[in-house]
């Protein structure tokens, strides 16, 4: 079994990245004497995920998470910043250029029922990719073959389509597909969306096995603090576009420093009174609309422990104990 590598080299880095979406055309917004609503979907975020690690991404609906694992994937275009993978640059000028990339890397998106072809069989679907990246080396079917057993799927169902098939099951030639070219780094963005509690905890614990065995690295992609606490070694806090923390994932449950983060925790559901005890902190008002952000720090309008110099000075992103980072002037 190939073990993963928890040393300290980066795989990918993401620097200085912003993504914006324009509501209006410019020439249009002109014409009427319009304002340009540009969303700031993604705000200046810096990141850097070592080989063999997990980085958790975390947040509210609408923090950018996924707009972050779309970027890296060429989904949408960047507005400025860098993304290097194996010290590689894969953009220019906003767009993805490095096509090879996609035959290192894979996307595991939210819905499994979307992004399966409902006219192919689970067998086309898994070796799809392998005929798109062909390598004379590779037999295909015996290759699909010793996928599909990889994610403990009976070779009987190469043949049915995917509305035959679970949503457990449907995850599982998900992952199969995603492992088809050997890639080293896999975005999973919600990977257990929609499935029951003992169904996400086998997918769950197959993706771990998998990144034993085949040496890979995972961007986690979720709103659920307990499976990020289980996945990921570490874990980045994202507010309105922006990292608001970021450490090992264990340092930052056991010592949180924004109070985003402590109030996210505490929102945390607990079963049969186990951790009962713990404060629930409920955030006051809504996340401020990303078209018009506040001045200062863009937390100010629901943080409880708010002061008058919040609203003028943005806080930076700096290191405080535990090497964690995190973006507040008085931090926890």
């Amino acid at each position: 079994m190939k073990m993963v590598d928890k040393g300290g080299e980066k795989l990918l880095e993401i620097k200085d990245l912003s993504v914006r979406f324009h509501l209006n055309s410019g020439l249009i917004a002109h014409a009427l004497g319009q304002d340009l609503k540009t969303v700031h979907a993604v705000d200046n975020v810096n990141l850097t995920i070592m080989k063999g690690r997990t980085l958790g991404l975390v947040g509210e609906s609408g923090s950018g998470k996924s707009t972050i694992g779309n970027a890296i994937f060429g989904l949408v275009d960047v507005h400025s910043g860098s993304i290097k993978f194996n010290d590689k640059e894969i953009l220019s000028k906003g767009k993805m250029t490095d096509t090879g990339f996609k035959s290192k890397a894979h996307f595991i998106f939210q819905n499994p029922f979307s992004c399966l072809n409902p006219r192919m069989t689970a067998w086309e679907i898994i070796a799809e990719p392998m005929i798109v990246y062909p390598d004379a080396d590779r037999n295909i079917a015996r290759r699909v073959a010793e996928l599909m057993d990889a994610v403990k799927l009976p070779i009987s169902s190469a043949m049915k389509f995917p509305h035959e098939f679970s949503g457990g099951q449907a995850r599982r030639i998900g992952l199969a597909r995603a492992l088809a070219l050997n890639p080293s780094f896999i975005v999973a963005d919600e990977p257990t969306s929609g499935l029951d509690i003992s169904t996400s905890a086998t997918i769950l614990n197959l993706m771990r096995d998998m990144q034993e065995e085949f040496g890979l690295t995972y961007l986690w992609i979720s709103h659920n603090l307990d499976q990020v606490q289980h996945m990921s070694d570490d874990m980045a806090v994202l507010y309105l576009g922006q990292v608001i923390e970021f450490g090992k994932t264990a340092d930052i449950l056991a010592n949180m420093q924004h109070p985003y983060t402590e109030a996210l925790v505490s929102a945390v559901p607990t079963i049969g009174g186990r951790g009962s005890s713990k404060k629930k902190i409920i955030l006051q008002g809504e996340i401020p609309s990303p078209i018009n952000r506040p001045t200062g720090c863009y937390f100010r309008t629901r943080c409880p422990y708010v002061q008058t110099n919040c609203a003028t000075d943005e806080p930076e992103l700096g290191s405080k104990s535990l090497g964690q980072l995190v973006r507040c002037h008085y931090p926890l």
